[in-house]
């Protein structure tokens, strides 16, 4: 079984949803839109960060994914299970189809979140 079959982490794509706390301040949450999506999580190569370091954007990881999961600016990708990076959350930042081997796979590069605004 190839790695593009059997892509070794199990992630939730998290989308914001914002509410107003007692005082009417808005308050920014993540809901799990998805859950159990499979992916391949890496650390970006310098070349990637580089690259976007040049447009002012900062990544730091990359997901790989079997197709374009749908997210947008904004979402966050949770690491549920795998091999590495377990209980991190990442910030999508922008994507892109890579091939990979024989096949394509959608890129999903992103940095860590901070809970600089607020999140799970």
């Amino acid at each position: 079984m190839s790695l593009l079959n059997d892509l070794p982490h199990r992630l939730s794509i998290r989308t914001p949803d914002y509410a107003q706390d007692d005082l009417g301040a808005v308050v920014g949450t993540f809901s799990d839109a998805s859950t159990a999506v499979p992916g391949w999580v890496q650390n970006a190569g310098a070349a990637e960060i580089k690259q976007f370091d040049a447009r002012d954007e900062v990544v730091s990881h990359k997901v790989f994914f079997r197709s374009d999961p749908g997210i947008v600016p904004g979402n966050q990708i949770y690491v549920e299970s795998g091999p590495s990076f377990v209980g991190q959350t990442f910030e999508y930042v922008a994507g892109a189809e890579r091939s990979a081997g024989v096949g394509l796979l959608w890129a999903a590069y992103v940095r860590v979140w901070t809970e600089r605004e607020t999140g799970r």
